[in-house]
């Protein structure tokens, strides 16, 4: 007896009848929640209990969103990138041996123009020359900073003894003395 009822219903593995239905990892809505993320809706999740190739693929969905918030709230490690290319260098090298696709990805190098790599040599130094510039106005701004700061103080501790500490020049002679012989 055939079935005049077409509603979709969920199927794991091919149709009988050799037409292309979905099964139920390859349902739209299920797809659409995967690349959307956020809530399962109510119809897919009344689906999902009681499809186990759906839940799995809902954990598997779930665990790579966890990973990938994991991964923005954690810190890079250092030389992340470094030990990540030499791995693919090391597979490409593998695959190398096998494949003319990934030799010719091994040997690719930049087609620069002359006029290009001519561009590239006066950023790479007119970068140097801009950070250099900062290294020097960054140190002069520092040493000057120290400089008004020492000059500053030494007001003000002169201040402070001239008015506080020796207000009727008591204990030293100021005339022909300098701060820096009387705190020796």
């Amino acid at each position: 007896m055939k079935r005049t009822d077409r509603s979709p219903q969920p199927t794991i593995g091919p149709p009988a009848d050799g037409g292309d239905a979905p099964t139920c990892g390859e349902r739209p809505d299920l797809t659409r929640w995967a690349t959307r993320g956020g809530p399962l809706p109510s119809s897919l999740a009344a689906h999902v209990r009681g499809c186990p190739q759906c839940a799995e693929h809902v954990r598997r969905v779930n665990h790579v969103s966890a990973s990938f918030t994991l991964l923005k709230t954690q810190a890079v490690p250092a030389g992340l990138m470094y030990h990540a290319n030499q791995r693919a260098l090391r597979m490409l090298r593998r695959a190398e041996r096998a494949s003319a696709e990934a030799h010719r990805a091994l040997r690719a190098r930049p087609g620069l123009n002359t006029w290009q790599k001519a561009k590239l040599h006066a950023a790479r130094g007119s970068m140097s020359a801009a950070a250099a510039l900062l290294i020097l106005v960054t140190r002069v701004g520092i040493v000057g900073g120290m400089e008004q700061t020492r000059t500053a103080g030494e007001a003000l501790a002169k201040t402070h003894w001239k008015n506080h500490i020796d207000p009727n020049n008591e204990w030293l002679d100021s005339e022909g003395m300098t701060w820096h012989d009387s705190a020796d």
